[in-house]
């Protein structure tokens, strides 16, 4: 029998470990839409210090995965957010080796997203200028109609594992890190310049399928970043099968230093529209979705 959880029925549970849950849910009352619930361990009482579900029910952009509401029932944190039916980018990208345009468009609609949180403002007209901080292709959602959503936003901090504990295996987390982030020099102050990165990272992978530096475990893939950035070159490694022009723009994004980087996402955005192909965003859509139905007809997504 399914459990039945704050008035929803657990459909199916998703990308998840440790104590953490990620479940597709369905709402017992009739005429509503599946959700993400997303519950911290029985006793946990609240949210831990660094996430904040509650302020990013503000962030409202049809790019950004809508979180709903969060609460506590019998002293258990749990947050509900909008479902996106598709895949996550980590799965598009196993199957599948996307062409330059799909790559920069989704690319592109992360940005838009983006942008929206660090022009976001709360109730009273703060202004919030909310950096995401844990950017990779699990916490980019891509539906069947080609629509791109980021998540993540307020419950970045929830994750199965320490993403940078070292480990026998390589942790595909760290491998989106900025170098800033993996020396130790970030706390709780985000810079965009750590997005900028971040997203140079899903690029690069998006249109290499390689990672920014070798290493088979955590450890050896930190060290390999530490080492990188003491030369205060570029992360990038594409070679000339992907144009001149979109190479410049990663290399920028991926540079060692953040004051070399694009200042924002923003500014990413706009330098990946000069350098691509000028193709309506409906038919880019379109081409995405069918690339993502064809995933769901082979394989579909498998429970966490």
């Amino acid at each position: 029998m399914a459990e039945v959880f704050a008035g929803h029925v657990l459909v199916r549970r998703l990308d998840s470990g440790g104590q953490v849950e990620f479940h597709q849910a369905h709402p017992v009352a009739p005429g509503q839409a599946d959700c993400l619930l997303v519950r911290l361990p029985e006793g946990s009482t609240r949210w831990p210090p660094w996430a904040d579900p509650a302020l990013a029910t503000t962030l409202v952009h049809p790019n950004i995965v809508r979180l709903l509401e969060s609460h506590l029932l019998a002293d258990r944190p749990y947050a509900r957010l909008e479902f996106v039916p598709g895949v996550d980018l980590r799965e598009l990208l196993a199957l599948e080796q996307l062409p330059p345009t799909l790559s920069c468009f989704i690319v592109e609609e992360v940005c838009r997203g983006l942008v929206a949180a660090l022009q976001s403002r709360a109730g009273d007209g703060t202004e919030l200028r909310w950096v995401h901080g844990q950017l990779s292709p699990r916490v980019i959602r891509v539906s069947p109609a080609g629509q791109v959503k980021v998540g993540g936003f307020g419950l970045g901090g929830l994750k199965p594992e320490e993403a940078g504990a070292p480990s026998k295996r390589l942790d595909e987390r760290v491998m989106f890190l900025a170098p800033e982030q993996v020396a130790g020099e970030v706390q709780d102050d985000l810079t965009p310049q750590i997005d900028v990165f971040q997203l140079g990272a899903v690029l690069h992978a998006a249109l290499s399928r390689q990672s920014l530096v070798s290493g088979t475990t955590t450890l050896e893939y930190l060290r390999a970043v530490l080492e990188t950035r003491k030369t205060q070159a570029s992360f990038s490694r594409l070679d000339d099968g992907v144009p001149l022009a979109l190479r410049q723009v990663v290399t920028r994004m991926l540079a060692s230093s953040p004051e070399d980087r694009f200042r924002d996402a923003g500014e990413v955005l706009a330098a990946l529209e000069s350098v691509s192909e000028r193709v309506e965003r409906s038919v880019l859509a379109r081409e995405l979705g069918a690339v993502v139905q064809r995933r769901l007809e082979r394989e579909p997504p498998a429970a966490g």
